[in-house]
């Protein structure tokens, strides 16, 4: 299998994920009602890969993906995922799309996602966020569209979106605003 260049699994009844060919370039694990954990492990061997999709697997805990550093494209959403650990996007300095939606992520702390300067679209729609902090975006200047959707927010600190300079799409809608200043 040394020139296969994409997988997909998705919709299986995979428990764990191990033994996947080097050289991919986009994975797709989505859909795996039995899969409770991706280890930083059983990815480790895939720095080339590009696209990775790790959706719908109902509460799934991921810990960190550092070693794939050529991803562009992560989506892990639907997991019921609470909380980002802090490692979880070191050192995934190409990391262009996060799709981060349809989970439990209740709070985001200051600089949630660290120095991505290379990160254009963030999706954190239908989520149970309440409040987004002054440095909640910190570190993202490059974003283009920032999706907070069918959340709970009810206030946002503007100076968080003041250095994102590059953002063209805002979403905010169905949420619980009380102002707009």
């Amino acid at each position: 299998l040394g020139q296969l260049g994409s997988l997909f699994l998705a919709e299986n009844r995979l428990k764990s994920i191990q033994d996947i060919p080097a050289g991919l370039k986009k994975l797709s694990i989505s859909g795996q009602s039995e899969l409770r954990a991706v280890e930083s492990d059983c990815l480790s061997h895939l720095a080339g890969l590009e696209f990775l999709s790790i959706c719908e697997n109902k509460q799934l805990a991921l810990v960190e993906l550092g070693t794939l550093t050529a991803l562009k494209e992560l989506r892990i959403s639907g997991n019921g995922i609470e909380a980002i650990h802090p490692r979880l996007f070191e050192n995934l300095a190409c990391l262009e799309v996060l799709d981060l939606s349809r989970n439990r992520i209740g709070r985001l702390c200051p600089n949630q996602f660290g120095q991505r300067a290379s990160l254009k679209e963030l999706d954190l729609q239908q989520q149970l966020i309440e409040e987004i902090g002054a440095f909640t975006l910190s570190g993202l200047e490059n974003l283009e569209k920032l999706n907070l959707a069918q959340n709970r927010i009810s206030v946002v600190d503007w100076r968080a979106l003041r250095g994102l300079k590059k953002l063209r799409e805002l979403r905010l809608d169905k949420n619980e605003l009380l102002s707009n200043r």
